[in-house]
C-alpha cells in the first residue's frame, strides 16, 4: 500500500513540475509572440512615417483628404509603363534634393556675424529673399546669395 501512496504522491509531484514547466513554457511563448507583434508594429509605424514624409516633402499634407484618396485611386489604375515613368521622376526629384546641402551652423555664425557688424536683419532679408523663417534650413546656394547681398 505504502509503494502505491508513494507512486501516486510521485505522480502528482511530477504532475505539478510539469504544470509549472508548461506554464513557463506558456509564458516564454507569449513574450515571443509580443516581441515579433512589437517588431512588426515598429515596422508598420516606421513606413507610415516615411509616406508621411514623402507627403510632407511635396507639401500635401494640408491637402484635404479626399483629394489625395482621389489621387491616389488614379495611380492604382495606372499601366506598368506610365508607373515607370514617375519612378524616374522621384527618382530625379531625389537626386536634386540631395544636390540642395544644408549649410553649416559655423557658416551660419558667419553670416550672423557678417550681417552684425553691418547692422543688417538677417532674418529680414532671409523672409524677403527666400520666405523661410529660420537660419538652420538655408541651402548652400541661399548661403552664397547672402553673402553676396551683404557686400552690397
Amino acid at each position: 500500500m505504502k509503494d502505491k501512496e508513494n507512486l501516486l504522491k510521485e505522480l502528482e509531484e511530477k504532475k505539478n513540475k510539469f504544470k509549472i514547466l508548461n506554464n513557463k513554457i506558456n509564458k516564454i511563448n507569449k513574450k515571443e509572440e509580443n516581441y515579433t507583434k512589437n517588431q512588426e508594429r515598429k515596422k508598420r509605424v516606421h513606413k507610415l512615417i516615411q509616406l508621411g514624409v514623402l507627403f510632407e516633402m511635396l507639401n500635401l499634407e494640408d491637402e484635404e483628404k479626399d483629394t489625395l484618396i482621389g489621387f491616389l485611386i488614379n495611380f492604382k489604375k495606372l499601366t506598368l509603363d506610365q508607373k515607370e515613368i514617375l519612378k524616374n521622376k522621384g527618382k530625379i526629384f531625389f537626386e536634386k534634393r540631395k544636390k540642395i546641402i544644408e549649410i553649416s551652423k559655423e557658416q551660419i555664425m558667419e553670416l550672423l556675424k557678417i550681417y552684425n557688424q553691418k547692422n543688417l536683419d538677417l532674418m529680414v532679408i532671409i523672409k524677403k529673399e527666400f520666405n523661410k523663417n529660420s537660419l538652420e534650413n538655408l541651402t548652400f546656394e541661399e548661403y552664397l546669395v547672402l553673402k553676396n547681398i551683404s557686400k552690397n
